[in-house]
């Protein structure tokens, strides 16, 4: 009866246990999102100003194109 007793303790304290640990994840991922929320906000916010003032800057795109086999050569284009 003993062993029963303790190992139903055993068990009741493991779930206890795992009950705080999944609490304290599910705190841990609301933060989480809480701060990509934020910065994603932020981003939003940045491009908002940003873009209407992008649009008064003339802006030339330079295109060259490059075979998968050389792709060591279109990254060190890219210095």
């Amino acid at each position: 009866m003993t062993t029963l007793v303790s190992a139903y303790t055993t068990a009741q304290n493991a779930a206890i246990a795992a009950v705080a640990a999944a609490e304290a994840a599910t705190g841990s991922k609301d933060d989480a999102l809480e701060n990509l929320t934020d910065a994603m906000k932020s981003d939003i916010r940045y491009a908002d100003e940003f873009l209407p003032l992008a649009a008064q800057i003339p802006i030339v795109l330079q295109v060259e194109e490059f075979q998968l086999e050389q792709a060591n050569e279109a990254l060190l284009s890219l210095k």
